[in-house]
């Protein structure tokens, strides 16, 4: 019990700056006190109950597990300032709603793999990610020790695993398809030692995570190979590998090798409580084995038909071994290929077709489905993502997923123990790019294997995202910022004064990261010269469009030194027609004009309105007539730098013929002195369909602009 309750009343208070009173038994207190209570008739072992009154709050749970998963909703529904230091949060009011709350997971197993062995991680960087895996009440990391390029646990009776294994020469840059290689010639690697290796589990274990290591075999071996290379088919001599991808040098089946592997096998069961070993056996090449004396004959002896068979005897075998040290197995869904034991749990990566086989014959089952929890795939647009694998999972995608195959009948269905997600890191060379790819993503998968299908609602899932991406944000996470719903559209307004920041440097690079990171479908652009001296001869549109993978439309408001400065729109989809309006100049202030852009649901209209007052409300009704004219049933948005904030004489007239969609007031550069907004997004009230605003916000920091960019999310019904 003390495990459950001290990780949050360390958080709790380091937050706050004073301690919550937490009664582990029944307690006289009848106000401000967390009660915590064992009850044996809540569901499973995970199970809670939270009761939460304005006086106290009763948390019950079957067992220890529970009342930790109870706290982590507690963390969850509390403000974000919880995951920062007190002295930040004087101004904080520690509430959360009255509710009654009684939860289970649907699954046991609710896993997330950490490939180490491309990229390592240190003991602080696996740590953090334990922290936010007991967050999102996943409890099983999946640590993939060993790989090709790779070998990252300290095994004391064979030294050069790490010695040699552990460390790289060269390690390709850019993506494994493109040839010729080019390399990175600076040693990398790193590993665990044994003692490591334990302060680590005993973390996971106060978190209630637990450990699986992966040791692979009999393939993704050669960093093991080119430290001891005699368990080879070939002898050597091999190098640690700096591509990615899969190699023919494999565990050759001889008699020594088992016993190499037996002896790994001893040290690394020593180390990890876990039920289950992961021994890997996915991606097996037969070529070295089918020229291999010593495997040609072990397949004659054994009489195995082919070198299918040859892997299953492998497998079985170091199964067998694993047994009589009390543990069982996990592989890869490969490990089904000959004849696999009844007692092996099947990982299924490849889609389901692997789980539901195995299922169907009698085996548990953890669904990994590259389809759908691959989290190493892109998720935006690939063309302006940060690099990595190939594959396109989206966090709809990713929440979408049933774990309960419709192939199974309802006893076959109770062999799916559970659901993981992998982070492969080939290309995951940083934690910053790792917190990138796995959020929040991992907040999908956590729902995946907590809820039960008929309850989830992606809709209401992206709302209470919303929530704990305020988390993330207090945390540290650099999570990706482009997710909404696929119904749902972005629309973004950013002054980008030409990409020149209040630094006074021209980045247009920095204006662009906002927008891929962000993934508007359509943004409204001002500032904008086109082949200027200014702009030294670039048409800053034309870049940013090219930047961001997106269509372009320009509007010129003026000529100016030597070239046009103007507005425009960049969007994802392509604009079916543009309409140009003139704006009037009754004072001669500065020319200005208003692009209008029609998409198949909407229109949107960008503009920069004049910095004479008179000027500005005249603008309206010309704006407006141009929409009428248009004559158009489809909902319009009107977008851009207003040079006006909310309450004068400008915004009264805007909203005489449109509604604010983006907050009437919000902070701008410099952060620090916050001048009056003046940047808006609005819908025109007199055409097309009501918009929900689902959610809306400012890219708070420094973008290479003096304006902050602002953004809504908005369904047309």
């Amino acid at each position: 019990m003390q495990n459950a309750t001290e990780i949050f009343t360390e958080l709790f208070s380091t937050a706050a700056g004073y301690s919550l009173p937490i009664s582990i038994t029944n307690t006289n207190e009848s106000k401000n006190v967390i009660e915590c209570r064992i009850n044996r008739n809540l569901k499973n072992i995970e199970s809670y109950k939270l009761t939460v009154r304005p006086s106290k709050i009763v948390l019950e749970g079957k067992t220890a597990t529970g009342i930790f998963y109870g706290f982590q909703t507690l963390r969850q529904l509390l403000p974000a300032e919880i995951e920062s230091n007190a002295e930040d949060n004087t101004k904080v009011k520690w509430s959360i709603p009255c509710a009654d709350i009684e939860d289970s997971p649907t699954f046991s197993y609710r896993g997330l793999m950490l490939d180490v062995s491309r990229h390592f991680k240190s003991v602080e960087e696996i740590k953090r990610s334990i922290d936010l895996m007991a967050f999102h009440k996943l409890n099983v990391l999946h640590w993939h020790l060993t790989d090709d390029q790779g070998w990252r646990i300290e095994i004391k009776k064979y030294p050069k695993l790490t010695e040699v294994g552990g460390f790289r020469d060269k390690t390709i840059i850019g993506h494994a398809s493109k040839r010729p290689y080019q390399w990175n010639v600076n040693r990398y690697g790193g590993f665990y030692t044994q003692e490591e290796i334990k302060d680590v589990i005993a973390y996971a274990q106060k978190r209630f995570v637990t450990i699986i290591p992966e040791i692979e075999m009999p393939g993704h071996c050669v960093a093991a190979l080119a430290a001891y290379p005699e368990y080879s088919c070939t002898g050597g001599p091999f190098e640690v590998e700096g591509r990615w991808g899969v190699f023919k040098d494999v565990y050759c089946t001889k008699e020594e090798t088992f016993r190499f592997l037996e002896d790994i096998l001893d040290e690394v069961v020593a180390l990890f409580p876990s039920r289950y070993i992961h021994i890997g056996g996915d991606e097996v090449p037969k070529t070295r084995w089918e020229r291999c004396a010593a495997c040609q004959k072990r397949i004659q002896e054994s009489n195995l038909p082919d070198e299918a068979h040859l892997q299953s005897y492998f497998i079985n075998r170091m199964e067998k071994f694993l047994n009589t040290k009390g543990k069982s197995i996990i592989g890869w869904d490969e490990i089904l290929e000959g004849n696999l034991s009844q007692s092996a749990t099947v990982m299924s990566w490849r889609g389901i077709k692997g789980g539901v086989r195995a299922a169907k014959e009698g085996r548990d089952v953890i669904l990994s489905p590259n389809s759908h929890f691959y989290f190493n795939h892109y998720q935006l647009d690939p063309k302006t993502e940060p690099l990595s694998n190939t594959g396109y999972t989206p966090l709809e995608k990713a929440y979408s997923f049933n774990p309960l195959p419709k192939e199974l009948n309802s006893d076959e269905q109770k062999r799916i123990i559970g659901v993981q997600a992998n982070l492969w890191s080939e290309y995951m060379d940083s934690q910053e790019k790792s917190d990138y790819f796995l959020y929040p993503r991992v907040a999908a998968l956590a729902e995946v294997g907590w809820s039960q299908s008929q309850n989830k609602n992606f809709m209401d899932f992206y709302q209470r995202l919303l929530h704990i991406e305020k988390h993330y944000e207090a945390i540290g996470i650099n999570y990706c910022k482009g997710h909404k719903p696929e119904s749902a559209v972005r629309i973004m307004s950013y002054n980008v004064r030409n990409g020149v920041g209040i630094d006074e440097k021209k980045d247009y690079a920095r204006i662009a990261k906002v927008i891929n990171e962000y993934a508007p479908d359509v943004v409204a652009v001002q500032e904008l010269d086109s082949v200027t001296k200014r702009s030294g001869g670039v048409n800053v549109l034309a870049e940013l469009a090219k930047l961001t993978n997106r269509h372009s439309l320009y509007a010129a408001s003026i000529d100016f030194m030597g070239g046009k400065y103007g507005i425009g729109l960049l969007s994802k989809e392509k604009p079916q027609q543009q309409y140009t309006v003139r704006l009037p100049n009754s004072e001669g202030k500065e020319a200005r004009v208003a692009l209008l852009a029609e998409f198949e649901e909407y229109i949107v209209c960008c503009t920069h309105l004049s910095l004479s007052e008179k000027e500005r409300c005249e603008s309206i009704p010309v704006i407006e007539n141009a929409l009428k004219a248009l004559n158009r049933k489809k909902s319009v948005f009107l977008a851009g730098d207003m040079n006006s904030s909310a309450g004068d004489l400008t915004q009264k007239t805007i909203l005489r013929s449109f509604d604010y969609l983006s907050a009437s007031t919000q902070p701008t550069i410099p952060a620090n002195e916050p001048k009056v907004c003046i940047d808006f997004i609005y819908q025109y009230k007199k055409a097309g369909k009501k918009v929900s605003v689902m959610n809306k916000g400012v890219v708070n920091g420094v973008y290479g602009s003096d304006h902050l960019p602002i953004f809504v999310d908005l369904t047309i019904r």
